[in-house]
């Protein structure tokens, strides 16, 4: 049985290698082949397809769809969709350990990289939020001497290191200052508003997606955009018809009228403070919260989860709490706060008769996390 698995191991890994040399193949072949790779503790998905759709309007573009982002499901990506007619390659890259964003730079070979964020997300995995942030930076690191690096300047962590890189950088900022920079920002129900600062000149921007996030994706985007030839001008008018996957913050209806905030890709502490403040500019309705456990956050699992529902019971006359994990810190602080407002269960199942009570027109339910995802799809 030992031999038995052995072999069956090695096959298996001797049919990844062989994919693997083989998308390396196609994409040398490719000489004129613009490949661009994004990585980021989060944000990233968005920003490629942002990037995706705003380029589109100039090149033939291929993009990595939904979520793959790993060293095999590029390589395969790569052999099944990449044809002789396309210019610009877009690749999002994830990791869960040192050297796996490198492995796919490998592959690929970007000329432009961008690093969306860092942040303590699979904090247990990495072991250190600076492993975490070294594992980003693989990216920028294969990056060519005439190469792009478009940074998140909101990010200490990242402009701490940008000057150690040679290769032209793009910064980008909605707090601080930067190449490129998103002021007086409008937070609405409906989308968002800003005004975008480059080279010494200001662009009124306004979009359809929501949530404050969208504005560093947006950012980020624009970088790339310029850097391969377009106009800001232009980018300013295709910025109205960008369209977000579901599970990144897509606004759908039910069946009975209520507004759902799809957020359930994702949860990260980050990342739910800003989809609340989304959340908080529906005004009048009543608001309601699923949420999730947010896993892989080492010793900062009490910390972010009590900072998270802090700020949800502020905000939310609803809080659905689903999942086994971490379900004595939610009972606590509903315990020390005394709030009322919380629910907690075990699975969708045991939630979805409560929700019902809250699916009508005059709702707006958020939905954080992968274990909200199935109360979505029975409301919808």
């Amino acid at each position: 049985m030992a031999l038995s698995i052995w072999l069956t191991g090695s096959l298996i890994n001797f049919y990844k290698l062989r994919l693997i040399e083989k998308a390396k193949t196609k994409i040398s072949d490719s000489s004129k082949l613009i490949v661009i790779g994004i990585t980021g503790s989060f944000g990233k998905t968005t920003t490629k397809e942002f990037t995706s759709q705003l380029l589109s309007h100039k090149y033939k573009i291929l993009a990595t769809p939904g979520y793959v982002n790993t060293e095999l499901g590029i390589a395969q990506f790569i052999l099944k969709n990449l044809t002789k007619d396309i210019e610009v390659l877009i690749f999002e890259m994830g990791a869960y350990k040192l050297g796996e964003i490198n492995k796919i730079c490998q592959i690929v070979k970007p000329k432009i990289g961008v690093l969306t964020a860092t942040s303590s997300q699979h904090l247990s995995l990495f072991g250190s939020v600076e492993n975490i942030i070294q594992a980003k930076f693989e990216l920028i690191e294969i990056l060519p001497k005439d190469g792009l690096a478009v940074l998140n300047a909101d990010f200490k962590q990242i402009t701490d290191r940008a000057n150690k890189f040679k290769m032209k950088k793009i910064l980008y900022s909605t707090l601080t200052q930067a190449d490129i920079v998103a002021k007086d920002i409008k937070v609405f129900s409906s989308g968002l508003k800003f005004n975008i600062r480059y080279r010494k000149k200001s662009y009124p921007v306004t979009t359809r997606v929501i949530g404050k996030q969208n504005v560093s994706n947006i950012l980020a985007s624009f970088a790339v955009c310029l850097r391969m030839g377009m106009k800001i001008k232009d980018l300013t008018k295709f910025v109205y018809t960008l369209e977000v996957l579901p599970g990144s913050m897509k606004v759908i209806k039910s069946a009975q009228g209520s507004t759902l905030i799809d957020d359930s890709h994702n949860i990260n502490p980050e990342g739910v403070k800003l989809s609340l403040e989304a959340l908080d500019s529906f005004t009048g309705f009543k608001k309601i919260v699923i949420l999730s456990p947010m896993l892989e956050l080492g010793n900062q699992t009490i910390s972010s989860h009590r900072q998270v529902l802090e700020i949800v019971s502020e905000i939310a006359d609803m809080i659905i709490w689903i999942g086994l994990d971490f379900q004595q810190i939610v009972r606590q602080f509903k315990l020390e706060r005394k709030v009322t407002q919380i629910e907690v269960f075990e699975t969708w199942q045991q939630a979805l008769s409560l929700l019902k009570k809250y699916d009508h027109k005059k709702s707006v339910i958020l939905f954080e996390g992968r274990n909200s995802q199935k109360l979505l799809e029975k409301i919808v």
